[in-house]
């Protein structure tokens, strides 16, 4: 089975949007598809999911065009032939005609053949993994209550002894993080952290703080200027007066003479 194409009729942000994968004349049939983030290479993914297996009830793809308008179109290469339809949102009978608004019989049961009876579930984590999907496998594989999902693990990547590097790990994380035990690494680390934030808090000036610091240190710089501007005014008055009282006494002296 192949995907020819994927029509995000209206879907997401997608109005009458069409993803095309022609065959490769020679070499292998493999399509790359990039953008830059928010462009929609997630929602067109989702948007086969909900193809295949019928859009869910809540879905966070009807913002646009309603949740009742919802509709994706797909076609479908396989050894049976090819198989055009629309998925609409709905309860039944969601896979539609193209050319005529009517359902597509036994629409669903070939679907389903094309997809080797694959589930949703098991869809998604072969065919259709992001990021999210991803971690949360590994996590799921890792606190698996028996050995089955870690020796699948192991056998996967190869990694022979995959308990015992576990057990290592959580013996080195609890050198560094334990609920109880301040003497741990981390509680060490994070103690010295937030005594260098308090001293940083203390240090630290607000920013209306320091605007009206710097409007008081601009007005008294004002007044400063100011007072050197009298200063120099009444100097050469002082110098005068300075020289009156010198002679004052004997001006006096000579005057009653």
């Amino acid at each position: 089975m192949r995907v020819k194409k994927i029509d995000l009729i209206r879907y997401g942000h997608f109005s009458e949007t069409s993803i095309e994968f022609p065959k490769v004349a020679a070499g292998t049939d493999f399509h790359l598809v990039f953008g830059p983030n928010e462009a929609g290479k997630s929602t067109a993914r989702l948007a086969l999911e909900d193809f295949f297996f019928g859009v869910p009830a809540q879905t966070p793809h009807g913002f646009k065009h309603g949740y009742n308008n919802l509709q994706i179109g797909a076609t479908i290469e396989s050894n049976e032939g090819e198989f055009d339809a629309i998925r609409r949102k709905g309860r039944t009978n969601t896979l539609r005609h193209r050319d005529k608004n009517a359902p597509v019989e036994e629409g669903e049961a070939t679907l389903r053949r094309m997809l080797a009876n694959s589930g949703p579930d098991f869809f998604k984590r072969m065919f259709s993994l992001d990021h999210q999907r991803l971690r949360e496998g590994a996590r799921t594989i890792l606190d698996a209550d028996d050995d089955i999902g870690r020796a699948l693990f192991s056998a996967t990547v190869g990694v022979d002894g995959l308990q015992d590097l576990l057990n290592r790990w959580k013996g080195e994380a609890d050198l560094l993080w334990k609920q109880q035990g301040r003497t741990q690494k981390f509680h060490i680390a994070r103690n010295e952290f937030e005594r260098t934030k308090k001293i940083v808090d203390e240090c630290s000036v607000k920013a209306g703080d320091w605007e009206a610091l710097r409007d008081e240190y601009e007005q008294l710089e004002t007044t400063r200027s100011d007072l050197v501007s009298q200063i120099r005014t009444l100097e050469p008055r002082q110098r005068k007066l300075i020289r009156i009282r010198r002679v004052k006494a004997k001006v006096t002296q000579y005057d009653q003479t």
